[in-house]
């Protein structure tokens, strides 16, 4: 009797659409449509398979997706919709959440990956004039609702991610496409700004030439800014993102350094970052044994934000640089107190190994080659010894331990 239930299952499940079926459905109803909310519909519905059938979508949807794109930009809810599934298209594996629904994404190769974003930044035959997806996208920036302005911001990060030089020439050639980049960092949204930073890093990334022009357009007080507001090394990640950003700005090029010496404020305004409780001022002798070190909380993250800001530091006195370059940089440094900071550190308790490396090696640098600096560091003491000892025979003693960490005693 089992013929009368289920003896036809079999012919059913073979006919039953499948994904790709159902795609082309969806691509046909989008393309021949003139209700707004049935196109609407539509692109919901083929954002639902996305993940599954990315190499589907591209075959069959992409072109109609694109058109629709450029047709109904007016239309935030479909245009946010739409960057949605484009974001999915270009979601490497590395980005992909596998904690949930596994067998509901598609993972694609290298070679594909990088298919489709070509694809991304060919123009498309079916728009007059022919532009691009990413020159349709970049039109977006204006747009300041949430759910189109996220994921314009996330799809140029990703975007850079894989057609790096490709994305740069495209968006250099655009009147306004650095500085409107450039503007999403003060963006009051804080998960768009986040994002912006990282998208900033990628697009500066091996580029003197984007770099001068990120640097032009004021990004150094943007990210002291962030930095400030997020609570300097106490700051989450999004501090190490703008560290690190600031760091690549930085890094061999004298030009932007020069920059960054000059506005009489940047450097200054880095004491505060590590003003907590840990410096002495000139007037308050040479101790060093500050107890409140030994009370704080030294998260992974607040190390990394040190260490990332020493690193800013040793680039700005970095001895690669020509040799004006960096001795302005080093009188920078200990006119504003900094220098001065950074010895205290030296002498506190509670530094863990690898910040305090990391000090050592950037309060060498300040010093490399300056009479100044090198005289006052000769007037340091550590108090924590009884009687308190020279500065540089703790280091010394250090250098020898062989108890100290190895990343202590190299520094």
């Amino acid at each position: 009797m089992s013929w009368l239930f289920g003896g036809s299952t079999t012919e059913e499940n073979d006919q039953k659409p499948d994904g790709r079926s159902y795609i082309s459905i969806l691509t046909e109803r989008l393309k021949s449509s003139h209700i707004i909310d049935d196109r609407r519909d539509a692109v919901r519905n083929l954002r639902g398979f996305s993940k599954k059938y990315k190499t589907d979508i591209v075959d069959l949807a992409f072109e109609t997706l694109v058109v629709t794109l450029k047709n109904d930009m007016s239309d935030t809810e479909l245009v946010g919709i739409i960057l949605d599934i484009f974001n999915n298209l270009i979601e490497t594996e590395a980005n992909t959440d596998h904690s949930n629904h596994e067998d509901q994404i598609q993972i694609l190769s290298e070679e594909k990956l990088d298919e489709i974003a070509s694809t991304m930044i060919a123009n498309c035959a079916a728009i007059t004039p022919q532009e691009s997806v990413l020159s349709i996208i970049l039109e977006l920036l204006s747009v300041y609702e949430f759910n189109v302005r996220f994921p314009t911001v996330k799809f140029i990060t990703q975007l850079l991610r894989l057609k790096k030089l490709e994305v740069q020439s495209l968006i250099m050639s655009q009147p306004m496409g650095i500085s409107s980049l450039v503007d999403i960092l003060q963006d009051q949204m804080e998960p768009i700004r986040n994002e912006g930073i990282l998208t900033m890093i990628e697009l500066s990334k091996d580029s003197q030439t984007i770099s001068k022009m990120v640097v032009f357009a004021d990004i150094y007080e943007i990210l002291l800014n962030i930095i400030e507001v997020e609570g300097f090394s106490e700051g989450y990640v999004v501090v190490s993102d703008c560290l690190s950003l600031l760091l690549q700005l930085l890094q061999d090029n004298s030009s932007n350094i020069s920059f960054f010496r000059e506005n009489r404020s940047f450097i200054p305004r880095i004491c505060s970052f590590f003003d907590t409780g840990r410096g002495q001022s000139d007037d308050e002798g040479q101790g060093g044994d500050n107890e409140s070190n030994q009370t704080q909380v030294w998260t992974d993250q607040k190390i990394t934000n040190i260490v990332l800001m020493l690193s800013v530091i040793r680039s700005l006195v970095s001895p690669s640089l020509p040799k004006n370059e960096y001795v302005a940089s080093q009188d920078a440094v200990k006119k504003c107190g900094l220098f001065t900071q950074l010895c205290g550190m030296l002498m506190a308790h509670g530094i863990p190994a690898q910040v305090l490396a990391e000090t050592i090696c950037t309060v060498g640098d300040c010093a490399r080659g300056n009479a100044v600096s090198q005289d006052y560091l000769m007037t340091l003491s550590a108090n924590a010894f009884n009687p308190p000892r020279p500065l540089i025979f703790v280091l010394l003693m250090s250098m020898i331990n062989e108890g100290q960490p190895m990343i202590l005693r190299a520094a």
